[in-house]
């Protein structure tokens, strides 16, 4: 019954099927609604499929979406703590490679190694 509303193309045989008494329907006004009434209840029906698929479909996002928020508020705080890691490291190798080179600096003036 779906294909027929999400666009199959019927031929001859299978308007038949669907349709048993089309000859009937095309000259009684009367049988003629009632046949859109059918047609619009079958529309109804695979509309209400489709949107409880999509409904499904959104919950299931809403929920990875959640999961994924929560797990990135749990990486913020390692984050920051890695790069307070990485800029106290960086920060006492600058203050170590700038006292080694006064050192150097210092012991090339006056000659003599390993003066600090």
């Amino acid at each position: 019954m779906s294909k027929l509303i999400m666009g199959f193309s019927p031929t001859q045989s299978d308007v038949h099927i669907f349709f048993p008494h089309q000859d009937e329907t095309r000259s009684n006004p009367h049988l003629q609604r009632l046949a859109r009434l059918e047609f619009e209840k079958l529309q109804r029906q695979v509309q209400a499929e489709d949107r409880k698929l999509k409904e499904s479909e959104k919950e299931e996002l809403e929920t990875r979406i959640r999961q994924k928020k929560e797990q990135l508020g749990k990486l913020k705080p390692q984050l920051q703590n890695i790069l307070a890691v990485s800029y106290l490291t960086f920060a006492l190798k600058m203050e170590i490679d700038y006292k080694n080179w006064k050192c150097n600096t210092l012991s090339q003036k006056i000659g003599k190694h390993h003066v600090c």
